[in-house]
């Protein structure tokens, strides 16, 4: 169980609830919400869902930063998203723990916007370095090549891959549902670069890199059963952000 997991978890104990109960208070079933607590994403859906049943304070649920309830605190899309990219930052720190992809999905064009704004404020803030690349209107082989530029494809790949293991830039693709390819394609270049990284403990690697998709909410629900469950963290405005 993630931390974000065992948090949650601590919730429902402070309340003194069943978990039969709890899960019927956040929507879930008792079965489906012990599965829920061996994921290893956190869930922005249910961070709302907490705060607004029990005024949970989100920055320490998503952080674990902070006290476990804050009534001056308002939840909004905007504290939910800064907090996701806290928590996907920080994951890099803790051996063991699910690294380092995450989903930002928003509702139209401008909350994809701002969402770069708010990715641009955060890791500026937290003094990271970071790569932007929109796959907006290309093609495999020229978004591709917009990292890597020498050699064959799948020796682009490969030297993406090192950097994503060996330099701790974070790698933010915009756009990816707008690259010009099939609907499965799409799909698979996100979960080759997905798993890049969480495969890379099976060669006994710890990366340094870390990776965040900028796109619509629409892509990751659809694809969701193809990279949902590689994901460290995942947040998704189903309204506009202003």
């Amino acid at each position: 169980m993630i931390d974000f997991y065992q948090r949650v978890e601590k919730v429902r104990e402070n309340k003194e609830l069943k978990k039969g109960d709890f899960a019927l208070m956040i929507g879930s079933k008792s079965g489906i919400y012990a599965t829920l607590l061996k994921g290893k994403t956190a869930n922005g859906e249910l961070a709302i869902t907490l705060h607004n049943l029990f005024n949970v304070n989100l920055n320490w649920l998503l952080t674990g930063t902070g006290k476990m309830y804050n009534l001056n605190t308002p939840c909004n899309t905007i504290t939910l998203t800064l907090a996701t990219i806290e928590i996907l930052i920080k994951h890099n720190a803790i051996e063991g723990m699910p690294k380092n992809s995450g989903y930002l999905g928003a509702v139209g064009l401008e909350s994809i916007k701002k969402l770069e704004e708010l990715s641009i404020y955060k890791l500026e803030e937290m003094k990271k370095r970071f790569k932007i690349v929109d796959a907006k209107n290309l093609t495999l082989s020229k978004f591709i090549n917009v990292f890597e530029g020498i050699g064959t494809l799948q020796e682009q790949i490969k030297e993406i891959e090192n950097k994503l293991y060996n330099d701790d830039t974070v790698l933010i693709i915009k756009n990816l549902s707008k690259l010009k390819e099939t609907e499965e394609k799409k799909a698979s270049v996100a979960k080759m670069f997905i798993k890049m990284l969480d495969d890379a403990h099976f060669k006994g690697i710890e990366p340094l890199g870390n990776l965040i998709f900028l796109d619509t909410a629409s892509f990751l629900d659809t694809n969701y059963h193809i990279i949902g469950s590689y994901l460290t963290s995942n947040i998704v405005s189903n309204s506009p952000l202003h």
